[in-house]
């Protein structure tokens, strides 16, 4: 009975809309009524649909994260197995294992996008260029290949590893290959900042276009020095040519010297020139306000 009355009454109220005087206030009145009426059922229901589509959004969103962050999760773990297994060949008898070992260590560098993963593999590299055994005295008196082909890893220019400064607030990795045997080594075309070589004992060592600014290069022992179209900047280099050993003054040998179109601003050296060593600066240089210390008397460096 009142769904019948509500029909009628509806009913009427669609006749009247539709017969009604156009110019009269009631119909003006509910007129406007319906119109504001259907406008705000429209802005709700647009509302409510924009408010389902973020919903979804986020949740495909959130899916999204949580599937990155496993694959990510996966990535580690399988770079951790690696970097275990390339180790564990860095000891073994055989030389393509060895250097297989090198090459694999160097890929999960490169490939890792946390930087503790590549600070490790640059300790491990390191730690191997230093505790290498020379070679036997029956054997050719050079650097081994596998301990090369470390050296190479480490000193390449590339865009893997910030060398210099790296985030405000922590100090630049050093690569410390003191002790290494690198009989008959050269560096060449390396990015060697920042590098240590303390206690360093070797007949002959070339540098040639790298850049070893900001470097502590410590020779105890050294026949020939050359360096060439190198950035010396900020180093200290020292040469010593005596040592206390059980209580005896050792002196060392004398040694030679050429540094040639080098940038020394602000560069140490110390015992360059002591003795009767020989050498010479050719074309080197230095900015302005940053000379180097420690010339040998009566060199210059232009």
């Amino acid at each position: 009975m009142s769904g019948g009355i509500d029909q009628g009454w509806l009913s009427a109220g669609v006749s009247w809309l539709l017969n009604a005087d156009p110019d009269t206030s009631p119909y003006r009145n509910v007129k406007d009524i319906v119109l504001f009426v259907g406008a705000a059922l429209a802005l709700y229901f647009t509302f409510r649909r924009m408010k389902a589509a973020d919903e979804q959004n986020k949740n495909q969103t959130k899916a999204i994260e949580a599937q990155t962050a496993q694959i990510e999760l996966s990535r580690r773990d399988q770079l951790s197995k690696r970097f275990t297994e390339a180790v564990k060949q860095l000891g073994d008898d055989k030389l393509a294992i060895r250097m297989g070992g090198i090459a694999e260590l160097w890929a999960v560098a490169t490939e890792s996008t946390h930087p503790e993963d590549r600070i490790m593999v640059l300790d491990v590299l390191c730690a191997f260029v230093r505790n290498a055994k020379p070679p036997e005295e029956a054997e050719p008196q050079k650097i081994r290949p596998d301990v090369e082909l470390a050296m190479n890893r480490l000193g390449a220019v590339g865009p893997y590893f910030p060398w210099g400064n790296v985030e405000e607030g922590h100090q630049p990795y050093r690569r410390d290959f003191s002790g290494a045997y690198l009989f008959e080594y050269r560096f060449v075309g390396m990015d060697l900042r920042n590098i240590i070589i303390n206690e360093f004992e070797v007949d002959k060592i070339y540098f040639e276009g790298c850049n070893l600014s900001d470097s502590i290069l410590n020779f105890n022992d050294i026949e020939f020095l050359s360096v060439s179209n190198s950035d010396l900047s900020n180093i200290n280099l020292s040469i010593l040519k005596s040592r206390i050993i059980d209580g005896k003054l050792i002196r060392k040998r004398d040694h030679g010297y050429s540094i040639v179109n080098s940038d020394l601003s602000g560069s140490n050296f110390t015992g360059l020139g002591d003795g009767g060593s020989v050498g010479y600066f050719n074309k080197c240089f230095h900015k302005t306000g940053h000379p180097p210390s420690g010339i040998p008397k009566g060199k210059s460096i232009q």
